[in-house]
């Protein structure tokens, strides 16, 4: 029985690289996991702004936008946009949301200013009828816009895994 010989060694080779190819991508797999997160998704918010035949814009489309959204004390992120006047008169311009849904109109807060001073402080719903105040904004002038909104924390409900698209729509009037 010559040339005949047992293959043991190559066996225990092959054996042996499987077991540590199966511990690598084992080990692989551990490390790339994605974390599990808290079980509910919060709310996606984004507020969007447009230019008008009397108005300029310095930032069109999103201006705000909040993911994971979920209740909090206040605001904690902002966003801001200018607004000019480029119609040849003085404008008095009132603020107005356009949602996409309704299920946050009763939930969301939103603080509004405008050059500084409150031009609306209250719910979603509330803006949709329209701010209460206007500001004026003479030929050529800007000012600077900037939008807060947040969750109350007594809100416990009704937010999970909704996506709204705010658009924020200037009404301009002439003075």
């Amino acid at each position: 029985m010559r040339g005949h010989r047992s293959d043991h060694g190559g066996r225990s080779a092959r054996i042996t690289g499987v077991i540590l190819a199966l511990v690598a991508v084992t080990a692989v797999a551990v490390v790339s996991r994605i974390p599990g997160g808290t079980g509910t998704l919060g709310a996606d918010v984004t507020f969007i702004t447009g230019p008008t035949g009397e108005l300029a814009v310095s930032q069109t489309g999103a201006v705000l936008q909040l993911n994971g959204l979920e209740p909090a004390g206040g605001p904690t992120k902002t966003g801001l946009f200018t607004v000019t006047n480029i119609a040849s008169k003085t404008l008095s311009i009132r603020l107005r949301a356009l949602p996409s849904i309704g299920d946050l109109d009763t939930l969301l807060s939103v603080r509004v200013t405008a050059g500084g001073g409150d031009l609306f402080d209250g719910t979603l719903s509330g803006l949709t009828a329209g701010s209460p105040l206007s500001f004026r904004l003479g030929s050529g002038r800007s000012t600077e816009l900037v939008v807060a909104a947040w969750l109350p924390t007594s809100v416990t409900t009704g937010y999970q895994n909704r996506i709204d698209d705010v658009t924020l729509q200037l009404e301009p009037r002439g003075s």
